[in-house]
């Protein structure tokens, strides 16, 4: 049964036991406080039915994470993600993790780490998988709600969670300034120049054209296999085939690389050439990830459908695809007549 008391301090106390287990919270109002409880009781009866384990006090939320990192295949950055949250709360156990653990987490990368709110509304769906995995693979008495809530504190705290669309557009001139610049560095060592032209031609991202290779490529059906395409419901696993120019198979055939990747050169290390050549160039603002942009429109401007521009850039919706089209006025003009 659940009880709710009014504290000295005006907030509300709600407290509850259902076989054997306890839960309490603080809240602003009484309702609050009783909508809490009617939702814990839920779910503790459900627990205590499905024979769900109490964790052990011995075992500690990072000991939680290491074991879900061994046992789910994610990316290196969402278990680097991950481990981050272990380091910052990782020592309390299991059992303890409450509301205020996660506010905790979430008051420190905002103000500490200082990161955006959408990274940290990202490192919530981690952990929620984390949670979920816990209670249903394992069967342990951990509340997946409580990355609900923490969404809700986030939107409380009007703390932006979604990434401002990006509506920079790179010109013919810069795109041409930058491939001179490349051109004067004589130390480089990257074809800048060529990797340039393949996103322009592929509308691909610079991790996947560093990971296709020419096992991936076919030369009959002039298509490549991209692998592990960026998706927010498919993290691994979602390969596309999508169609190439003629421009783009040139340019693949003049790479000295010929088994193993096409493109065998680190992300980081393209990136890094891009900002210092930008920086020379003084074009201001420009990223590599630009071009992907530069493309897309112009695969509309070539009169290519949203299917067809789907199918080479890999996006599943409209309104995911919508962001990555710089349309500009001066192109519609003709059209007006």
């Amino acid at each position: 049964m659940a009880s709710i008391a009014k504290l000295p301090s005006g907030k509300f106390r709600a407290q509850i036991r259902v076989a054997g287990q306890y839960r309490g919270r603080s809240f602003v109002t009484r309702r609050e406080a009783q909508d809490w409880a009617n939702a814990t009781e839920v779910y503790l009866r459900q627990a205590a039915s499905s024979g769900v384990i109490q964790p052990g006090s011995a075992l500690k939320l990072s000991d939680a994470i290491n074991a879900y990192l061994e046992a789910v295949r994610l990316k290196p950055a969402n278990q680097a993600s991950l481990r981050a949250f272990g380091r910052t709360v990782g020592a309390i156990s299991v059992r303890d993790l409450n509301s205020a653990t996660m506010q905790r987490w979430i008051d420190h990368r905002l103000k500490v780490d200082g990161v955006l709110g959408q990274t940290v509304a990202h490192n919530i769906g981690l952990i929620s998988s984390l949670l979920k995995w816990l209670r249903y693979s394992r069967n342990l008495d951990v509340d997946p709600l409580l990355t609900k809530h923490a969404r809700a504190s986030l939107g409380a705290a009007r703390v932006q969670t979604t990434s401002q669309e990006r509506d920079r557009y790179i010109t013919d001139s810069e795109i041409n300034i930058m491939r001179n610049t490349f051109a004067s560095q004589a130390k480089l060592k990257l074809p800048m120049a060529d990797l340039m032209d393949f996103a322009l031609a592929t509308a691909m991202r610079l991790g996947e054209i560093a990971r296709i290779t020419f096992e991936d490529l076919s030369h009959n059906e002039r298509t490549v296999l991209v692998r592990d395409r960026k998706d927010p419901k498919r993290k691994l696993g979602n390969h596309m085939r999508v169609p190439l120019s003629s421009k783009a198979l040139a340019i693949i055939e003049r790479q000295e690389s010929r088994s193993g990747r096409i493109f065998p050169f680190a992300v980081n290390s393209v990136s890094i050439a891009w900002i210092v050549a930008r920086d020379l160039a003084k074009v201001e603002g420009v990223t590599f990830h630009d071009l992907r942009h530069r493309a897309i429109t112009d695969l509309f401007a070539r009169g290519l459908s949203i299917e067809q521009v789907a199918l080479i850039s890999g996006h599943k919706t409209w309104s995911q695809l919508r962001r990555y089209v710089q349309t500009q006025p001066a192109s519609l003009v003709d059209l007006l007549g």
